[in-house]
């Protein structure tokens, strides 16, 4: 039987009842905590991903609440129930990187990767049942690298083909173009041979940096937002409608040249963008047809403020688009808070700021470094780290404010320590650590079909050796957790 995707999050909840929600335009809702007294930990490897399905329970539940936030009330909260919630499992390829997930209508979930070894090389990683457990996924390797892997991007289109774009680098011949590919893919993609690869680096003269989101609207055209490396200020679209294993019908348009790309979605034909500008703020814009030339978009006539590393965006079944990122260092109590902004298009163009309304989560430095917004009809689903802890959040209705939201905590820096120590990672040549701990990088979310959720993200280790006295950063591993 089909469920609604928020039905299925309820598991997230069993065991630990809602917490107290945030206020209007005032933050987070109120605590919940997965973790009861069950201990994690305790599966066993499975191929090349670790840890299994790591074998935990939610023991008794602890109290939720104490989530007071601004303009809001603190979560009151009550013993949870004892019910068995999903965890995370490891996928255990050192320089783990990158994530792009997606979940295709017959169920089954893809995931896209960059890793570091054994091979700088694009990995991809599926699963069509059970994918709870890491024994039930299955890796193999699209392309190896030169040198390194520099970014990739992973979308389907409406009947099931994986669409891929990656950058290869090779540090022999630097100051040359670098590999631009586009790769695809129907159902079956287990090997490297399986999937069709065309360079596409000729569509334009410059090398892109691959920032901002590859998309694929309902007619099957593929659009990527970037940047080119000469100029990180910049905007570009890189489009194809067809055929697009050929490179001769791919083409390229710079959209802005002083606005940074940043992500970009997709409503039937219709595309979304924010922009952000180097003075800070985000623009919002809308193309619906000829999206290469820059004439043919609307633009806001405001700016959202913010500064932000990370930011994402994502357009509902019924029209509702949604933009999160880190409001960055602004004025007043919103600096280093994570926002929610969203819009409905199906009442207004969304071009005028009256038309949006949005709500701050209260922890800073929330969604600073990984965040991935997703939604579905009814709905928004988020993934989002702090300093401390991967964080899950989801509304049903009014979203637009604190009182509509629920979080959730999926995984800790705490949890991944006692699974791997990070002083042992890549060991110090004079002694031990001094200081190490785990943090969470690159983050993306999917929703599937039957409600099932997959949340994907990657962690890497600040870390300080005897003798030095700045920390160095060490690539990590990869998490995941799947929601069924």
């Amino acid at each position: 039987m089909r469920r609604t995707w928020w039905a299925v999050f309820a598991v997230m909840l069993m065991g630990c009842p809602p917490g107290g929600s945030g206020g209007t335009g005032g933050g987070s809702a109120g605590g919940l905590t997965l973790v009861g007294g069950g201990s994690t930990g305790g599966g066993t490897a499975g191929g090349s991903i670790a840890g299994g399905t790591a074998g935990a329970s939610v023991g008794g539940g602890m109290t939720a609440g104490g989530g007071t936030t601004a303009g809001g009330t603190s979560g009151g909260g009550t013993a949870g129930g004892g019910a068995t919630a999903p965890v995370p499992f490891r996928i255990d390829q050192l320089g783990f990187d990158s994530p792009w997930a997606v979940i295709t209508a017959d169920g089954v979930k893809h995931v896209l990767f960059k890793a570091a070894a054994p091979q700088p090389a694009v990995f991809y990683a599926h699963c069509a049942s059970n994918c709870a457990s890491g024994t039930s996924w299955a890796i193999s390797t699209v392309r190896a690298a030169p040198s390194v892997v520099d970014d990739v991007k992973l979308a389907a289109g409406p009947d099931g083909r994986l669409h891929a774009i990656f950058r290869l680098l090779d540090a022999s011949s630097a100051s040359a173009p670098q590999p631009l590919i586009y790769a695809t893919c129907a159902p079956g993609c287990s090997s490297s041979s399986t999937w069709t690869q065309t360079d596409i680096t000729t569509v334009v003269a410059d090398n892109f940096a691959l920032r901002g989101s590859l998309v694929v609207d309902t007619a099957g055209r593929i659009s990527l937002l970037t940047s080119s490396r000469s100029s990180t200020a910049d905007a570009w679209l890189v489009s194809c409608g067809s055929n697009c294993s050929a490179s001769s019908n791919w083409q390229a348009g710079l959209l802005r040249g002083t606005d940074g790309s940043e992500t970009l979605a997709t409503q039937g034909t219709t595309l979304h963008m924010a922009l952000l500008r180097p003075g800070g703020g985000f623009v919002y814009r809308r193309c619906a047809s000829g999206c290469t030339t820059g004439a043919n978009w609307q633009e806001s006539t405001f700016a959202l403020i913010g500064s932000a590393r990370e930011v994402s965006m994502t357009v509902s079944p019924d029209g509702v688009i949604a933009l999160a990122f880190n409001q960055g260092m602004v004025q007043g109590a919103g600096a280093q808070k994570l926002a929610v902004w969203t819009c409905d298009s199906a009442a207004s163009d969304c071009l005028s700021g009256a038309t949006w309304s949005g709500v701050r989560f209260a922890t800073d430095d929330d969604g600073l470094d990984a965040l991935s917004l997703v939604s579905a009809t009814g709905g928004l689903v988020m993934l989002h780290a702090t300093v401390t802890d991967m964080q899950l959040s989801f509304c049903t209705t009014n979203c637009g404010d604190g009182a509509g939201w629920q979080t959730q905590v999926i995984d800790t820096t705490a949890q991944l320590a006692a699974e791997i120590d990070p002083r042992t990672v890549q060991g110090c040549t004079m002694g031990p650590a001094v200081l190490a701990s785990w943090y969470a990088g690159a983050a993306t979310a999917a929703l599937g079909p039957q409600g099932e959720g997959l949340f994907v993200w990657s962690t890497f280790i600040r870390r300080t050796c005897p003798g030095s006295t700045s920390p160095t950063r060490l690539p990590g591993v990869g998490r995941v957790l799947v929601v069924d």
